[in-house]
């Protein structure tokens, strides 16, 4: 079968809208350095994607100051850190048509030097999550049989091999070392609708070896994000202005089973990303995929009891986030600044200015010092 491109991008690469809006500054940063500076050892770091300047942004969390920044051939759409190896990996999706990339960046955010980038053999590089010196890419194309999936062997710099992921709305690759976690559109359904409504989603895990699929019980329609939590637990993060609140609902990894469920009231826009920070869940109502919705809160609870909410308003709107810790680091899309958040007492401690101009398209990962 002939493959087809995706008409529903995956990933940042659905706010090309926004990207559109700063075009002119990318081409203002194309005199950035394309070789990054090695950063004090014993520190860390907070590695900063910047979609809209093509920009790769290394912070030093402790003295809360920018150690490297490096320009990317091409704009970029994920990022992910494999710890075991130090390297930060940026899916390059680049434009559209002619402008489109093929390729993932690989950069070794503690030696700095150039990004190395590793030709994939297949357009639309859309989603990347990285572990064990492994990278596995998810691209925006569509084959018989699902999405293309792009295994790179990251220390070699080569593709290990090409697969299949399900075809699904595009949330970003969970990995927990073992499977990685995605979900899977009903195939009844069309380009995400079908004559009844939204379409059913399944949560699916793919083997990280033979990338087999297991799909788990029980469909859902508005699943942002599914997040491994350990102990044989997944988070599901649902809502959206407009198809219901913001919940956090707890399944069983093995066979789907519900667990515990909460309502975060104070998260209009829906439970969009989150990430793990010690003992707490942390949540955003926006990730900056979306113009026409800009959340600007943020909230943390129990990760194991999902309960016990805080927030923090972001009022330039929570674009990224990332643990440091039992903090937060997050990314302010209308200040292009980042800033450190101390779940204790709910306040933002310290903020680094990451240049460039707002509104922002970014990601953060945390690579802490070892």
């Amino acid at each position: 079968m002939v493959a087809r491109t995706r008409a529903v991008l995956f990933g940042l690469v659905g706010a090309v809208l926004v990207v559109a809006l700063v075009a002119v500054v990318a081409v203002a940063w194309r005199a950035m350095p394309s070789r990054g500076s090695a950063p004090p050892g014993g520190s860390d770091l907070a590695v900063v994607m910047l979609g809209g300047e093509d920009r790769l942004v290394t912070v030093d969390l402790s003295a809360l100051r920018v150690v490297s920044d490096v320009r990317l051939r091409s704009m970029p759409t994920d990022l992910s850190i494999d710890t075991s190896t130090g390297l930060a990996v940026t899916a390059q999706a680049g434009g559209i048509a002619e402008d489109a990339d093929d390729v993932v960046g690989v950069y070794d955010v503690r030696a700095g030097g150039p990004v190395d980038y590793v030709e994939l053999g297949c357009p639309n590089p859309g989603l990347v999550t990285a572990g064990g010196g492994v990278a596995y890419v998810g691209h925006g194309m569509l084959r018989s049989g699902g999405m293309v999936l792009s295994v790179v062997d990251l220390r070699r710099r080569t593709v290990a091999r090409e697969g299949l992921m399900p075809e699904g709305p595009g949330v970003p690759l969970g990995f927990d070392g073992t499977e990685l976690w995605t979900l899977e559109m009903d195939p009844a359904s069309i380009e995400g609708t079908t004559a009844d409504g939204p379409a059913a989603l399944f949560v699916t895990a793919l083997d990280r070896t033979t990338l087999a699929r297991r799909r788990l019980g029980g469909s859902r329609t508005d699943v942002n994000q599914v997040l491994p939590a350990g102990g044989g637990r997944l988070l599901l993060l649902s809502g959206r202005p407009g198809s219901g609140p913001a919940t956090v609902t707890e399944i069983d990894a093995s066979t789907g089973t519900a667990g515990r469920s909460v309502t975060i009231d104070s998260l209009e826009h829906g439970a969009i990303r989150g990430c793990l920070a010690g003992r707490w869940l942390a949540v955003s109502e926006w990730d900056g995929g979306d113009p026409g919705d800009e959340g600007t809160w943020i909230a943390w609870l129990d990760r194991d009891l999902l309960s016990a909410p805080r927030r923090l308003r972001i009022a330039g709107g929570p674009c990224a986030i990332a643990a440091w810790g039992e903090q937060l680091v997050v990314i302010e899309r209308g200040t292009s600044k980042l800033l450190v958040i101390d779940t204790s007492t709910a306040r933002v401690t310290g903020s680094v200015d990451l240049g460039g101009r707002p509104p922002l398209v970014a990601d953060v990962e945390v690579l802490p010092a070892g």
